[in-house]
């Protein structure tokens, strides 16, 4: 009786010790100044594969650090040997980021920290204000703050008038 109930305290203080590392890294390197600040995930369900180094969240993942969030169905997270640092970070169906007044809305988006970029596909729309850029997939090189977009659509709104680059009035 005594060995089970130590077994099973055992489980719960991994779990809350692998949940306390995982959650003190950096979301997406957001930003690279202030990757020490915290990150907090929340989903409906979270399951760690130690052995493939990886955590899933399912179901109205939200992940938050400072201010940016990422708004997702699930989020695939991959990570070194030694569980401090993230490889990739897979975020799919219906996700929608938030930064300051930027959105960008995708199928999916795939963050890899050794280059320091995520790639948004699946329909990828980035909105500023009433601006809009569309394409097959979005580029997005965070430390150098550059896109590269491929196909491009662009929408520019021409902010005093309401009106588009065409003339046409927007709603």
């Amino acid at each position: 009786m005594n060995i089970k109930k130590y077994k099973g305290l055992t489980v719960i203080v991994f779990i809350f010790s692998f949940l306390m590392l995982f959650l003190s890294l950096p979301l997406f390197a957001i930003d690279n100044q202030n990757t020490q600040k915290p990150i907090i995930i929340t989903s409906e369900t979270l399951t760690i594969n130690k052995k493939e180094n990886q955590a899933f969240f399912k179901g109205s993942v939200v992940a938050k650090k400072d201010n940016v969030t990422i708004f997702s169905d699930n989020m695939l997270v991959n990570y070194d040997e030694t569980g401090t640092k993230i490889k990739t970070i897979e975020a799919s169906g219906n996700v929608k980021v938030l930064k300051d007044t930027r959105t960008i809305l995708a199928d999916r988006a795939v963050y890899i920290a050794e280059e320091d970029s995520i790639t948004f596909t699946g329909e990828p729309v980035a909105m500023d204000g009433k601006n809009m850029i569309k394409g097959d997939k979005i580029i997005y090189y965070i430390s150098e703050d550059r896109s590269v977009v491929s196909n491009s659509k662009v929408f520019l709104k021409n902010e005093s008038t309401g009106k588009d680059v065409s003339g046409e009035k927007s709603d």
